[in-house]
């Protein structure tokens, strides 16, 4: 695998054909990172700078660059026996998104979750307050199966932080590429392969079919709720409160959630809108007290299924176990790494909500 070494223009400088071991995280709810191993020399050096950028060749065509990291740090390791090495490391394209802070409250009002996560973008990137926080983002073509309504008020934080809480609450990933010297995002939904659809065929992970060699399974209810308490803005009687959830007796499970950040805005807005926004936090509150369950995994690629052909990042897959274990789960991270023992490929998977 050739990695290719782009400067700030997007120009090549460099083709490296030669290192010790890459690894390659992609994620899918936030940005990934990388590690770059290799011999060191002047040349080199010289060309892998700060805020250049490296595409792998599989992830190239004549006009688009995709899965590309920036170069953010650099180390030099000295050993007079093996030789002086260099390690470079940073992260994915999407890491821009941290380089703005989330300066003005955002409302969300009954509007969809794909507008409003491109409405952040249009206000702290592309149309900013200040002209010199502009960074030119165009838009990808977003694919979203389900596309979502939510009410709810966004403040503090980095672009970055917003869309992992946004992404992770409804399902969503987002990616970046370079495309004619531009920055595209776009937001997606990943496919259900597992055997809760006949849509697409089913990926499936189990020992019986040699492509899982090891899982553990852990399921957590400790910090299982069901019901909340949303306090907002107010004081004493008067304080403004929404109830999230209806179970009832031993079943009923409640927790408290203070919400005082959520303003009405000196009544900029009503009562109803507020109290929409109120029932948001709960439900945002409530998907954190799930009763949920983690499998863990090592897989074969290319046994049964390749990567980047059969699934994709943020696919849901079918995992089952030799003790009749089997859920569904979203893949949220791929690290591929490759040395001198050859590649290997670790996806890590969601948690799984426990229904029963």
């Amino acid at each position: 695998m050739d990695i290719y070494v782009l400067n700030k223009n997007f120009q090549v400088v460099r083709v490296i054909d030669e290192y010790i071991s890459v690894i390659w995280t992609s994620r899918y709810y936030t940005y990934g990172d990388f590690e770059l191993y290799l011999g060191a020399n002047k040349e080199i050096l010289n060309d892998l700078k700060y805020g250049y950028y490296l595409v792998r060749d599989k992830d190239m065509t004549n006009t688009e660059y995709h899965n590309v990291m920036i170069i953010m740090n650099r180390e030099m390791v000295t050993d007079s026996e093996n030789g002086d090495k260099i390690i470079i490391t940073g992260q994915c394209l999407k890491s821009i998104l941290r380089r703005r802070v989330m300066r003005q409250m955002i409302f969300t009002t009954s509007t969809t979750v794909e507008m409003d996560l491109w409405g952040i973008i249009t206000q702290n990137f592309i149309l900013p307050d200040r002209p010199e926080r502009v960074i030119d983002i165009k838009t990808g073509t977003d694919h979203i199966i389900n596309d979502y309504t939510m009410d709810s008020q966004i403040t503090g934080g980095t672009v970055s932080d917003a869309f992992y809480d946004i992404c992770q609450t409804y399902g969503y990933g987002y990616d970046m590429y370079i495309k004619g010297g531009d920055f595209y995002l776009y937001i997606f939904e990943g496919e259900d392969r597992s055997y809760d659809q006949d849509t697409n065929p089913h990926v499936v992970f189990s020992p019986e079919f040699d492509n899982l060699i090891s899982c553990d399974y852990k399921e957590m209810r400790e910090d299982y709720a069901n019901v909340a308490y949303v306090f907002g803005e107010g004081e004493g009687k008067y304080r403004k409160y929404s109830i999230q959830g209806s179970a009832s007796g031993l079943d009923r499970i409640e927790i408290w959630v203070d919400a005082r950040n959520a303003s009405s805005n000196d009544g900029e807005i009503s009562d109803t809108e507020y109290r929409k926004q109120l029932r948001q936090d709960g439900r945002d509150a409530l998907a954190e007290h799930k009763a949920m369950a983690t499998f863990e995994g090592n897989i074969l690629n290319a046994v049964n299924y390749e990567l980047g052909v059969d699934y994709f990042l943020g696919d849901i897959v079918q995992i089952e176990n030799s003790y009749d274990l089997s859920v569904h789960a979203r893949i949220i991270e791929v690290i591929e790494s490759e040395d001198e023992t050859g590649k290997q490929i670790i996806p890590t998977f969601s948690e799984m909500e426990v229904t029963s």
